[in-house]
């Protein structure tokens, strides 16, 4: 058997992965378009969203913090002791 012949007979072997190999591609192609087209906006907008409602969360803490020391201050100046259910959990 000569090189050439060998690889003629390697060049033949091959070529069904080659072919296997171009499928693959074609298909990770697909994938890879579907995640930038379909999924990626979804995620994006999604992270923004709960980034929102962070931010929102963080004004409403601190709102609620406010509110909470100026009926605290004006209960003890008062003399009254709230209900527990009526107190704010820090």
């Amino acid at each position: 058997m000569t090189p050439d012949d060998f690889k003629t007979l390697l060049d033949e072997a091959l070529q069904p992965l080659k072919e296997g190999q171009e499928e693959l591609r074609k298909d990770l192609h697909e994938v890879k378009d579907t995640k930038e087209n379909r999924v990626l906006p979804s995620v994006i907008t999604t992270e923004t969203t709960i980034k929102g409602y962070a931010d929102a969360y963080k004004t409403n803490k601190a709102n609620i913090e406010r509110l909470d020391d100026r009926v605290t201050s004006l209960e003890n100046k008062a003399g009254t002791v709230p209900p527990p259910e009526f107190t704010i959990q820090r």
